[in-house]
């Protein structure tokens, strides 16, 4: 026999009609062992070469000379007596690891060598980040999908394709990454912590494709390698990333085969391809053997692009191979370039777009130069909408490989290179290019205005996965508007915009999104330069809404000013919706910032303008007011008003809404003492913030039922619903909650009489508050601590309560439990220490007393 025990194994294997991945997954190893085999780097153990025996279908009675042979007690020849196969089926079980890897409608054609060096690359613990180079059309989508596929077994939690085409800027990579994996962004934290707990120590793949336009995006897979342990990333990009972790690897197109034989064209990948999608194109089609030269002519003047071979292939319908080579031998020269400032994409490709478009008729032309207005994909109702073509006229680009669709979900997309060699033809057409712009940015100005309603109702998840799906299209919409003073489609968008962005925690997002928007604005002289009122009451609806998003994100001193002036620019106008969300906005920041009155205030304006509007806008305010009202201690007026809400709340039924109103509605039912009613409340505030993955109410409202559980003297209980707000929060990295949780828990230690573990709790409560500035929480942690230390002097525990009670932040929940400290010690003490006490109160602030107890 001229070959090795590797070898026999191969073509055994390929008889059958396996891949290294499939024959890997029956036996239940590594497809990087079932490599390493068949290039003889290594020989199977006895059990191993058992295995190979059964699912290579040796016969029995040759199997022991099969065994023999595998632990080379016996010579390579002895294989001869085994039977050879025909080709059979594949019986390989159906993949049951995690992950949405595309399922690829046709087989990889060649490739193995790249595969197997990938694959092996990838299972170095060395190589975290590989990065698949090359041009546009040279196969890298194709080949990064199979390197996943075949590494499926060695990811326990997962191999997850992550397409960014449609992903118009860095800044929307991690919500996209977030969707995809389920994980919903919620609380403060910084979500690229929130992403990097809930990957942790999981063992996942994560594969990042078509990366090219978003390398300042890399910094972000940097951070998530960085913050985990087990996550390793294959990225596709015609450039680098420039990043430490990365590793290279460029792929070339397919090989050329050098002479026609027959034999050699049989082998060879980029003849077979051509072949194979000619077939799909034309079943009558058969190589002849007068068509092999031109073949391998075709396959050289593309340089082996697979793209670019298979967009030839499809010309079979209607020209001979020689007439095919005729038709690409005219740009020779241009495919043959060799300078350096040429685009990659335009050296060998172009000229398989430019034979494509000579073949399109006129409405097949115009149709697909106005498609390259879209990004990322789009609908048919969207083509037609944007473009008004027909059924029948995509139908007849998607025969003709220029335009791709997919049945789940039901989209049409362009591939990249396609995209933009019709844009390029288009910009050739100011008039068409100017006019297909705007209608495209029309549409998804209405599309996006259209789903306001459903997204402000029970229908808001199903909403928001639509407003993600479109993303880059919408965001190309408004940076369109922007660019042209279309302050008419930005108010359009702006209100389902701004809740969305605000639901989903995507504040940097809305940042980059409505501040170059009012910062262009203002370049060209807005407002003043406005010349009517709808003008300048969208240009004040995104002025304020710079100024939310900013408060939202910390920003209180930017936030005040730009609130301030939307109001001062849309009071002239009195747009009753412009005027809602100036007032509404203004007055939560008021309430976050202790200006209470204010905040009333400002909020009830809010109200008379919702009014005027839908009972969505009714229910926010009225919310408000509610929270207010419990913040100057009025708590029945309070329960009355957020009841009130409630009722609107339900028919609307926004989630977040309707999780916003419940969650204070708890609270103060808890304040108020009314423990079934606080119970009932949050338990179903619970299951709406779980059902729509809302991590951070669903935090909160544990917090409350543990409250609740302590308020009745279920202390274990409380004890665990406290752990389990904690461990939520710490996920999500918001800190605040976390810290007056941990307060409530070290309580519930307390009434345990773990005296020690409160002790530990709340001097961690105290240090969290301490460092960030927490005055209120840092008071209650401060008070917990001195009403649960039986050690304390009775002196020091007056002089604790009279400076609470002295302070500018209390609240009212501080100042009844600080009185009663008080009335409970000053009938224990004589006149003298008293006066110690209120000495000492009046000398020293809340501050410095409790760094002085509390060190």
């Amino acid at each position: 026999m001229d070959y090795s025990f590797g070898t026999w194994i191969k073509r055994r294997r390929k008889a059958l009609d396996l891949t290294q991945q499939q024959l890997a997954q029956q036996i239940g190893c590594s497809p990087s062992l079932i490599f390493k085999i068949e290039s003889d780097e290594r020989r199977p153990s006895r059990q191993m070469a058992e295995l190979l025996a059964e699912k290579l279908e040796i016969p029995p009675e040759q199997r022991p000379n099969f065994l023999k042979t595998a632990r080379q007690e016996k010579s390579i020849a002895n294989l001869g007596t085994i039977p050879l196969l025909s080709a059979l089926e594949p019986d390989s079980a159906p993949n049951q690891n995690p992950g949405n890897l595309p399922i690829s409608p046709t087989p990889l054609v060649g490739r193995e060598h790249e595969l197997n060096v990938i694959t092996k690359q990838l299972l170095e613990p060395a190589c975290r980040l590989l990065t698949l180079t090359g041009p546009g059309g040279i196969g890298k989508t194709r080949l990064s999908i199979e390197v996943a596929r075949q590494l499926e077994t060695h990811f326990a939690d997962g191999v997850y394709f992550i397409s960014l085409a449609g992903i118009g800027t860095p800044d929307s990579m991690l919500s996209a990454i977030a969707d995809l994996l389920g994980l919903g962004f919620s609380g403060p934290a910084d979500p690229i912590v929130q992403l990097a707990n809930f990957l942790g120590k999981k063992q996942i793949l994560l594969v990042f494709d078509n990366m090219e336009h978003l390398l300042s995006g890399g910094s972000l897979l940097g951070e998530i390698l960085q913050q985990t342990q087990h996550v390793k990333m294959i990225v596709t990009s015609r450039e680098q990333l420039r990043l430490q972790w990365e590793w290279l690897f460029e792929v070339q197109g397919l090989p050329i085969p050098e002479e026609t034989d027959s034999q050699v064209l049989e082998n060879n990948s980029a003849i077979q391809l051509f072949i194979q999608r000619a077939r799909q194109a034309s079943q009558s089609f058969s190589l002849e053997a007068e068509d092999t030269a031109a073949l391998v002519s075709i396959c050289k003047l593309v340089g082996g692009l697979p793209l670019a071979i298979e967009l030839a292939a499809s010309w079979v319908r209607i020209l001979s191979c020689r007439e095919i080579m005729q038709e690409l031998e005219k740009s020779l020269d241009f495919l043959e370039t060799r300078k350096l400032d040429v685009p990659l994409r335009h050296r060998s490709i172009k000229t398989v777009f430019d034979h494509s478009w000579k073949l399109l008729t006129d409405d097949e032309r115009s149709l697909l130069m106005k498609l390259s207005v879209f990004q990322g994909g789009f609908t048919r109702e969207a083509a037609n909408a944007a473009t008004g073509t027909s059924l029948s006229l995509l139908s007849s680009l998607v025969d003709k490989s220029l335009l791709r669709h997919s049945k789940n979900p039901d989209r049409y997309d362009l591939h990249e290179l396609v995209r933009q060699y019709a844009f390029t033809r288009l910009q050739s057409h100011p008039s068409e290019e100017e006019l297909a712009s705007e209608k495209y940015a029309e549409h998804y100005a209405n599309w996006i205005s259209s789903l306001e309603v459903p997204f402000k109702s029970a229908l808001q998840p199903q909403t928001s996965h639509q407003i993600r799906m479109e993303m880059c299209n919408w965001h190309c919409s408004w940076d369109w508007a922007v660019q042209h003073q279309r302050l008419d489609l930005l108010r359009k968008m702006t209100p389902c915009l701004n809740w969305y962005f605000e639901v989903h925690g995507y504040y940097d997002e809305a940042l980059s999104a409505f501040k170059p928007a009012v910062d262009s604005l203002r370049a060209k002289g807005a407002p003043a330069t406005l010349k009517s009122a709808a003008e300048k009451s969208a240009f004040a609806l995104l002025v304020d809404s710079v100024g939310w998003f900013e408060f939202r994100t910390g920003n209180f001193e930017c936030a005040i000013p730009l609130l301030a002036e939307s109001l001062e620019i849309a009071r002239e106008y009195d747009d009753p919706e412009v005027m809602y969300y100036i007032h509404g906005n203004w007055g939560y920041l008021s309430l976050m910032t202790g200006e209470v009155s204010e905040a009333g205030r400002l909020t009830i304006e809010s109200l008379r303008y919702g009014q005027m509007l839908t009972p969505w806008h009714v229910a926010i305010p009225k919310s408000v007011l509610g929270i207010v009202a419990y913040q100057q201690g009025n708590l029945n007026e309070a329960y009355q008003k957020l009841n009130e809400s409630l009722k609107i709340w339900r028919p609307v039924g926004d989630p977040r809404g309707l999780v916003f109103c419940m969650l204070y509605m708890g609270m103060t039912a808890l304040a108020l003492q009314d423990l079934t009613a606080t119970r009932s409340i949050l338990l179903e505030s619970n299951q709406i913030a779980e059902a729509n993955m809302d991590r951070w109410a669903y935090a909160f409202g544990l917090d409350m039922l543990g409250m609740v559980a302590l308020a009745q003297g279920q202390n274990e209980e409380a004890l665990e619903y406290f752990q389990h707000s904690i461990a939520l929060s710490k996920e999500i990295g918001d800190q605040l909650n976390g810290t007056q949780t941990m307060i409530h828990m070290g309580q519930a230690y307390a009434a345990l009489r773990h005296e020690n573990e409160a002790k530990r709790v709340f001097l961690e409560a105290y240090a969290n508050a301490q460092s960030s500035k927490w005055t209120p929480i840092l008071l209650n942690a401060f008070l917990s601590y001195v009403e649960t230390q039986p050690t304390l002097p009775v002196e020091t525990k007056l002089a604790a309560a009279l400076s609470i009670l002295s302070h500018s932040s209390i609240t009212s929940n501080l100042r009844a439990r600080s009185e009663c400290l008080r009335n409970e010690i000053t009938s224990m003490l004589k006149p003298q220490e008293l006066e110690n006490a209120e000495k000492l109160a009046g000398d020293k602030s809340a501050e410095v007393l409790a760094q002085e107890i509390m060190k």
